[in-house]
């Protein structure tokens, strides 16, 4: 189940967030408690235990970005994926739905394939990883009009 993160869900989606850091980049100051007040941030709750989260940034009306994404739980990451979709298209009114990857997170660009994200270009050497490599990027998008629920 997707829910709205509340307060005393901060601690636990800064943790699992900084835990990413090879392939998420770490949240700015402020970034994950704004994300909560704006309504764009998310627990994946499975048998009352947090199993992951999301959180979105709105770059403008019915634009929304997924900035982070996390399953602690194996197998859980397209029915998150799937929420999350669900969250921006029908709730949220979104338009469209994009995020970036590196180009060599297998495990994410095939997820957000089967999702129903298009692969939608290249940013070459976007993000500086912590041992100072720079990696190219593979943006991706879904529009309402291509979403399945």
């Amino acid at each position: 189940m997707l829910r709205p993160a509340t307060a005393q869900d901060l601690d636990l989606i800064k943790a699992l967030w900084l835990a990413e850091e090879r392939y998420i980049d770490p949240p700015e100051p402020l970034q994950i408690a704004e994300a909560a007040e704006a309504g764009l941030l998310f627990v994946w709750q499975l048998d009352d235990a947090v199993a992951g989260f999301a959180a979105l940034k709105r770059w403008h009306p019915g634009v929304f970005s997924l900035a982070a994404v996390v399953s602690t739980k194996p197998g859980q990451g397209r029915a998150l994926v799937r929420a999350v979709q669900a969250q921006v298209f029908t709730a949220l009114g979104g338009h469209r739905l994009g995020l970036d990857t590196t180009y060599d997170n297998a495990k994410a660009l095939h997820l957000f394939e089967t999702t129903g994200f298009i692969r939608e270009g290249v940013m070459r050497e976007c993000w500086q990883r912590p041992d100072g490599e720079w990696a190219d990027c593979i943006f991706m998008a879904i529009l309402k009009r291509d979403w399945q629920p």
